[in-house]
């Protein structure tokens, strides 16, 4: 789930940088416009914002159409792709797994609780009492949520398996 998020935003930013540099470009020969003025027309037609004069010939108002449906459908699909993520959860997830792994990077000297089963938590329970850092790492995830659970009280530098290392 989380490469596929990263290859849709990869692939949008991809898209849009295409669009603008093709539209940089194309508007750079058929107005015969320097490049900075091009890729600024070029932005202004992608997002539609309408600021600029229009294009002085034909070939300039075929660039345009072109650029305003391509700039159009890219930022629609830019939407969507954004508003999935917030909606699905994956936004959460996808931070919830940077935090767990910049905490792992940063832990020394620490225990490894491998199982969150009934020895497992009891294990857990006696290094929270002695003060001890330690990861739990289960290939359940009902027993991971267990891990992170309020109710459990377990302390912030305990953490829930990582995806990918929980084997």
């Amino acid at each position: 789930m989380e490469r596929d998020v990263y290859r849709r935003l990869g692939f949008l930013g991809l898209a849009l940088a295409a669009l603008i540099a093709g539209g940089t470009v194309a508007y750079a020969i058929a107005e015969d416009e320097g490049v900075w003025d091009a890729f600024i027309w070029t932005v202004d037609t992608v997002a539609t914002t309408g600021s600029i004069q229009a294009p002085h010939d034909t070939a300039g108002e075929i660039v345009k159409v072109v650029l305003t449906f391509l700039g159009v459908g890219t930022l629609f699909y830019a939407l969507v792709t954004v508003t999935e993520l917030l909606v699905t959860g994956e936004l959460g997830t996808l931070l919830n797994e940077r935090r767990a792994r910049r905490m792992a990077e940063r832990l020394k000297d620490h225990y490894i609780v491998c199982g969150f089963g009934r020895v497992g938590r009891q294990v857990a329970s006696d290094l929270r009492a002695a003060g001890a850092l330690y990861v739990v790492i289960d290939e359940d995830p009902a027993n991971r949520d267990a891990a992170y659970a309020p109710g459990r009280a377990l302390p912030p530098r305990s953490l829930s398996a990582l995806p990918g290392r929980s084997r």
